[in-house]
């Protein structure tokens, strides 16, 4: 079987064997234990680097919330002056909705304001 899902108008992506991809996805909840209160390790959908600038890319389903310990890490990463956040709702290939976190200093520099996209 082959899953294949657009990744905005232009890109696909194809996982040759879906059981190979679950089964390769790492559970990190060995180290729950290790973080104080109720810290855990999060995911990132996507992340990419130019010249020491970083673009974050995060994925919901269409209403689902991003979790309070994401966003306060996402907060943490404007603050930096060195992160941009795109946060998009929706299915795979159809998003509904998105946030963009701009760096800090954009928004003072450049009076950026917080984009939301609703389809």
């Amino acid at each position: 079987m082959i899953l294949t899902y657009s990744v905005g108008v232009q890109k696909k992506v194809t996982i040759n064997d879906p059981k190979k991809f679950v089964a390769g996805l790492w559970d990190w909840g060995c180290l729950d234990s290790c973080f104080p209160g109720r810290m855990k390790v999060t995911d990132i959908d996507g992340f990419l680097e130019r010249n020491s600038k970083f673009l974050v890319l995060e994925t919901k389903g269409k209403g689902v919330p991003v979790p309070k310990g994401q966003e306060i890490m996402f907060k943490n990463m404007q603050k930096t002056g060195l992160f941009t956040v795109v946060i998009v709702w929706g299915e795979p290939g159809s998003p509904s909705e998105m946030q963009v976190i701009y760096p800090t200093h954009s928004q003072k520099r450049k009076r950026l304001p917080l984009m939301i996209y609703t389809k």
